[in-house]
């Protein structure tokens, strides 16, 4: 069984690695430094500069104008360098777990940034400044303090990934639209009780830990979604339109209120894991038997008394969570099927 942390490590791992706009590490050795000294004895062949631990960024960085790659982990600095904004090269900023509170004005000289992690800051607004920076791809802002996020991200065409996880998001201005491009939507835990925007390219999002009471009507007719969160929320009802979601593999909707399930689920015929653990279910559809892709299902934590004798039909399933239940008989069709 994969619980939702390790799932989102798993799917970020994909990303990270298994897709090109994360593919980071393929520099040559004699090209990686880790401080700045180091790299001053040949500078215009740093290409990849990680810096933990130091109190502060020396203006010496702006020496290295072929630097693509920029990590500064664990370090006590409250704002990025200047002098950063002279290294044209520039692709991937990674600057977590500092103390940033704020970013330089003109960011937008950095015309080739495609990708910055900021997570794990002190940042109380959304940072304006990397709005400028058009041809981003992914913005990793998780662990902040941010309440909103500006329509101006709406400008951001290129962007795929948006990473906003552990903030203070309650909800979106009206007419708010984030870029058609994202493909990679995160919000889990925030405070969020709707949203209302359409991603027409959209393939994983993660809504868990907020205080939706509904399934966005919007998100029911995002045929490419491939991943779907939306665990400890307020749910009470799964809607039938669920069934649009053709491309659905991954469905989460553990921790709610639910205390039925819409036959239509059945229709999501590329389904491999279903969770419905730690809601108010007293029985599931027997449809579900038609999904023949279905890896596992967690039904852990609710109120059934049965299992359904039509998912001896699922040639696919590996992996049954039935424990917490009040189920009294077990069919003999079980003993195959590895349970929890």
């Amino acid at each position: 069984m994969l619980n939702n942390f390790l799932w989102k490590i798993l799917f970020l791992g994909v990303l990270f690695f298994g897709n090109p706009i994360y593919n980071y590490g393929q520099q040559s050795e004699k090209n990686i430094y880790s401080s700045i000294e180091s790299g001053l004895r040949n500078p215009s062949e740093v290409e990849y500069l990680e810096l933990t631990n130091i109190p502060y960024i020396s203006a010496d960085i702006a020496k290295f104008i072929n630097l693509s790659e920029l990590y500064i982990y664990n370090c006590n600095i409250e704002t990025l360098p200047n002098e950063i904004l002279a290294l044209s090269k520039l692709k991937i900023i990674v600057a977590d777990n500092n103390k940033l509170k704020k970013l330089p004005k003109n960011m937008g000289d950095l015309k080739n940034l495609e990708k910055i992690s900021l997570s794990g800051n002190l940042f109380s607004k959304f940072p304006a400044e990397i709005l400028q920076n058009t041809n981003l791809q992914v913005i990793n802002l998780a662990n902040n303090q941010i309440k909103e996020i500006p329509i101006e991200i709406n400008n951001l065409t290129k962007l795929k990934v948006l990473e906003l996880s552990f903030n203070k998001i309650s909800g979106f201005k009206n007419n708010f639209q984030l870029p058609v491009s994202l493909q990679y939507l995160y919000l889990s835990n925030n405070k969020i009780k709707n949203l209302d925007f359409k991603l027409s390219q959209l393939k994983s999002i993660c809504l868990d830990n907020n205080h939706l009471e509904s399934i966005p009507e919007s998100l029911l007719f995002v045929n490419s979604l491939v991943v779907f969160n939306i665990s400890n929320n307020k749910l009470i009802k799964i809607p039938s339109k669920i069934s649009s979601l053709k491309n659905l593999v991954k469905f989460n909707v553990s921790n709610n209120q639910l205390a039925q399930i819409p036959e239509e689920i059945s229709q999501l015929r590329n389904l491999q894991y279903l969770n419905l653990a730690n809601n108010n279910l007293s029985e599931i559809p027997h449809q579900i038997s038609q999904i023949q892709t279905i890896i596992e299902i967690n039904l852990c934590r609710n109120n059934l008394t049965k299992i359904p004798e039509e998912f001896i039909e699922i040639k696919s399933l590996k992996l049954l969570g039935i424990s917490g239940n009040i189920i009294s008989v077990y069919p003999l069709w079980l003993e195959n099927i590895k349970k929890y």
